[in-house]
């Protein structure tokens, strides 16, 4: 097999496993500081500085032609597009005295009157002795190489080392501390330097002799850290080595004040920072968190103390920290401090190999403060030799840690797991350093054995913080049926999560205002999986939220209704329209299999006029219990009205079913006929037909009318008095028929007509016509009256 191959895939292995973890985003490629490539390019030191700008300072091995110089290089993120970051001017020297070494450069944030101050330790002074401190401050105004302000300036004339430089936020001043060697022991001292000079003249000046920072026992204090905080204050911070196992963090604070002596510049007592009694706490890193500035509480500010730690009873290295509030009006110096975190937090959590090189910064987002850790670690890396045997490598990258601060005064809260920044060249990534910029953009620097083809390099990298979830499509609402399962899978489109790489998120869902959701109600968050049996209550709305989080803890959430619906009863069988007749009772009762309760559940039944406006005959009763209609119909007018019935269950959920009752009367009816009549001319007339002529079967009075059969009205001649149903008028001497209607009528409007004749006849005769007519009609009756016996 290949070896070259099989080596190349372990080291994918495990740079996939590397890469896991609350990762932040890379912005850009990652790219390589020094323009310089010769040699080694090491031991990278940054700083914020104003305006997206940031100074990133190393060491370069033959550069100056003699062992190490500094050198840094200004970055800042394009104004075109804030993802990407570019060089402002060229690589610069900061060095000028270059016999020897110069490393361990640090480099302070922004001084007012747009400067920087960088500081390092020389190996060997002119005079030939021992690790001098120099200094150096440069001006810049962001769109070119920095200008070097007066000259290298020597802080600590020998046995002197591991300088560290801040400025104080708001002045002109920046301090230095550095540990020397004194024997029997090695301490913290410290200088504070004006950086605009006397009367501004460019050229900075010392304000302050060198003084001792740490107390007077006869320990040893290494490894300082300074850092500016507001109102005047500066605080140091170093390793004490309280016994030969056993380091410590030490720190104190100082306020300058601009007269006295520096013994009154010292702000409380000397202050144990680290709590472990196992091991060692070493390399501190300090920030400034400005929340003042951001309108927060006035008199506070806040900072950050990070550090390695190695137990004795473990061989790994761990990173951890402290988050403080220091209150600085408060009259009792020594209650300023206010630990949030009385005991330290780890701020790693891997315990493979060594965690070391700690380095600490502020990143803000639009939603949060963050403190921002990395450091050093080390993986194994699997190698085969040229038998194909097994071996491990010990190899280091660069990792990161989130903590939200958004709660100044409770304890950070962990954003995620750890994640690997150095994800391109995991060999040989070391000694990283961290940098805000910009809102959610920070700048990362390592020292990098693959950067380029020749030894180290200092690689930078641009990134922004993790990106919470967000809801896209937002869960629509739900319906459980009543006692039935109930089972909803929202779409897996729901949320989106923007970053790259990213793993998948871990959904959980509550009822709100809850931290568990309903009993019957469960949820498989990997499958995005509802299930359950519905309750059987009446209809209720459960308001669930679903939270949606990332791998560092960013969460977004979306809250739907989900609403246990109870089901109607069912109507089965149509209810079919009745017909009854005044005057008689009227029975009903709908078959119970009419309406069905989903549920099985007792249904209540009940009547009502479909019309709101109007009322169902007061007649008509209803027994819900037997489904029975029922009442004695009045006599009155035909009418067909409409029922509403209802079936409602023990949740008031109703179904409903309109039938109709028609009332049927009967009409008048004709008892007896009318005969037809005889009016002679010019006689009076006179004719009253038989109240028993028409009937009513309800026994109701009847009116009655007349007129000719064809419609038109009775001759003038003719008069009918309704009433006493009688035809009077005095008949015109002619002979005609006269086809006669009458009309039988209820209070209903229902009627009933028959018909009859008039017969008009002249009476222009003599009397013996009379008497022969007479005569004649006489004949004629006993004739009748003869045959009828």
């Amino acid at each position: 097999m290949n070896k070259t191959l099989v080596f190349f895939v372990s080291v994918v292995l495990i740079h996939q496993i590397l890469c896991g973890g609350c990762s932040p985003n890379d912005l850009g490629e990652t790219i390589e500081q020094n323009e310089h490539k010769n040699n080694d390019q090491i031991k990278p030191s940054s700083s914020y500085l104003k305006d997206n700008l940031a100074i990133v300072v190393w060491q370069s091995n033959l550069q100056d032609g003699s062992g190490y110089g500094v050198y840094g290089q200004l970055v800042k993120t394009k104004a075109e597009n804030d993802e990407e970051i570019q060089f402002v001017g060229s690589e610069f020297a900061v060095n000028t005295y270059t016999v020897s070494d110069q490393t361990d450069a640090d480099v302070s944030g922004y001084i007012y009157g747009s400067r920087f101050a960088i500081v390092w330790g020389n190996e060997w002074n002119e005079g030939g002795t021992c690790c001098s401190i120099r200094a150096q401050v440069f001006k810049t105004d962001g769109s070119s190489t920095p200008a070097a302000i007066g000259g290298e300036k020597t802080i600590s004339a020998s046995n002197s080392k591991n300088a560290k430089v801040t400025n104080l936020p708001g002045s002109e001043l920046f301090v230095v501390a550095y540990q020397r060697f004194e024997s029997p022991n090695t301490n913290i001292y410290a200088v504070i330097y004006n950086a605009s000079g006397t009367n501004n003249d460019d050229e900075p000046v010392e304000v302050t002799s060198e003084f001792k920072v740490s107390g007077a026992t006869a320990d040893d204090k290494t490894n300082p850290d300074v850092l500016g905080l507001l109102d005047n204050k500066f605080v140091f911070f170093w390793e004490n080595h309280v016994s030969e196992n056993q380091h410590k963090i030490s720190m104190q604070i100082y306020k300058w004040s601009g007269e006295g002596t520096i013994s009154t510049f010292k702000v409380g007592g000397q202050i144990t920072v680290s709590s472990s009694d196992d091991g060692d706490q070493t390399l501190p890193s300090s920030v400034h968190v400005d929340f003042y500035n951001q309108g927060k509480f006035p008199n506070f500010t806040y900072f950050a103390i990070a550090w390695q730690s190695s137990g004795s009873a473990s061989e790994t290295d761990g990173i951890y920290f402290k988050w403080c509030q220091y209150d600085y009006e408060k009259e009792n110096e020594n209650e300023q401090v206010n630990w949030i975190t009385p005991t330290e937090l780890m701020a790693s959590q891997s315990t493979v190999g060594q965690q070391r090189f700690p380095a600490v910064e502020h990143v803000q987002t639009d939603e949060k403060d963050m403190l921002s850790f990395v450091w050093q670690g080390q993986h194994n890396v699997t190698v085969y030799d040229e038998n194909n045997n097994v071996t491990y490598e010990i190899q280091t990258d660069v990792r990161a840690s989130f903590f939200d601060i958004t709660g100044q005064d409770t304890e950070p809260t962990r954003l995620g797991s750890d994640a690997t920044i150095s994800q391109k060249n995991i060999f040989g990534d070391s000694v990283p350093q961290i940098s805000a910029l910009t809102t959610d953009r920070f700048l990362v620097t390592w020292q990098d054995v693959f950067i380029d083809s020749s030894g180290y390099g200092i690689a930078s990298q641009l990134m922004s913080s993790n990106k919470a979830p967000t809801v896209i499509n937002p869960i629509e609402d739900q319906e459980a049926d009543y006692g039935a399962y109930f089972e909803y899978i929202f779409p897996s489109d729901s949320f989106s999560d923007d970053d790259p790489n990213s793993n998948p998120l871990e959904y959980t869902a509550n009822e709100k205002g809850e931290t568990e959701l309903p009993d019957w109600l469960s949820f498989a968050g990997s499958q995005r999986n509802f299930s359950g049996n519905a309750p059987e209550v009446c209809q209720t709305e459960f308001e669930i939220e679903v939270h949606a989080k990332d791998e560092c803890d960013g969460e977004v959430i979306d809250t739907f209704v989900l609403t246990v619906v109870n089901l109607a009863p069912k109507l089965e069988k149509d209810v079919a329209n009745k017909e009854v007749t005044v005057g008689n009772d009227f029975e009903y009762v709908f078959s119970e299999d009419c309406f069905k309760d989903p549920e099985l559940g007792a249904l209540t039944y009940s009547k009502s006029s479909p019309d709101p406006d109007t009322e169902l005959p007061s007649w008509l009763l209803f027994e819900q219990e037997n489904r029975k209609f029922y009442g004695n119909v009045p006599i009155q007018c035909p009418e067909t009205f409409n029922v509403t019935l209802s079936a409602k269950d023990q949740c008031d959920s109703s179904t409903s079913t309109i039938f109709s009752i028609s009332i049927e009367r009967y009409p008048p009816y004709v008892d007896e006929g009318i005969e037809d009549q005889i009016a002679l001319g010019t006689e009076l007339f006179e004719f009253q037909f038989d109240d028993d002529c028409f009937g009513d079967s309800h026994d109701s009075e009847l009116t009655y009318s007349s007129m000719l059969s064809d419609g038109e009205d009775l001759p003038d001649w003719l008069n009918f008095d309704s009433t006493k149903r009688k035809y009077i008028g005095t008949a015109p001497n002619s002979n005609q028929d006269l086809d006669i209607k009458v009309t039988a009528q209820n209070e209903c409007d229902q009627s009933i007509t028959q018909y009859f004749t008039i017969k008009v006849r002249k009476s222009d005769v003599n009397p013996s016509s009379h008497l022969k007519l007479f005569c004649s009609l006489f004949i004629f009756s006993l004739i009748t009256v003869f045959i009828h016996f």
